[in-house]
């Protein structure tokens, strides 16, 4: 089962997630896609630093913008936040059409929420 965690500021905004674990050769096809995505889009479309780590062993991406942990409001951050919930949107997508096959956990700063 692919495990997805997605990191949420106090506001309950996405700033970063974690990938781990293989599964069914679709769904891991589809989480890759959405995921590399992300990433290629954030580094592509906006300026902001972030940090990627992955491995193909044992199927591990992670990836984090620590800006976007504040609150604060520019351009880039709000270019950032929308593609984030779109990675959320796709990934709740897989999870309706394939829910033994993923687990989506929201962890919220300071605390985890599910």
């Amino acid at each position: 089962m692919i495990t997805v965690d997605i990191y949420q500021n106090n506001s309950g905004r996405a700033y970063g997630f974690k990938a781990t674990h293989h599964g069914d050769p679709i769904v891991c096809a589809a989480v890759s896609a959405l995921s590399l995505n992300l990433v290629n889009s954030i580094e592509a479309l906006t300026t902001l630093k972030f940090t990627c780590e992955h491995r193909e062993q044992g199927g591990y991406l992670f990836f984090e913008i620590p800006s976007l942990k504040l609150e604060s409001e520019n351009e880039n951050n709000k270019d950032a936040l929308l593609l984030f919930k779109s990675f959320c949107l796709g990934i709740s997508s897989i999870k309706e059409s394939y829910p033994k096959d993923i687990k989506i956990i929201t962890k919220q700063l300071g605390g985890t929420s599910c």
